[in-house]
């Protein structure tokens, strides 16, 4: 893959990992976030929102591995 290519598919990963973290904002219950128990919703929350963007954040880490040595082959 070209550095254009890799900076590119990062670039697809970060939009799908913003769109799907957005989607479950979007779906908030503020509800329970206010209740009793919203500092647990957050974490919940959270956590789901992580399960979601693993795959773009792990294929993401790989890019960004692949990239630097790309970018070191090319200063060499």
């Amino acid at each position: 893959m070209t550095i254009r290519g890799n900076v590119r598919r990062t670039q697809e990963l970060e939009i799908s990992a913003a769109e799907k973290a957005g989607l479950r904002v979007l779906l908030l219950d503020e509800e329970r976030l206010l209740g009793k128990d919203g500092d647990i919703y957050v974490r919940e929350l959270v956590a789901a929102i992580l399960d979601d963007i693993a795959p773009e954040l792990k294929e993401s880490a790989a890019l960004g591995v692949r990239l630097a040595k790309l970018v070191k082959g090319v200063g060499q």
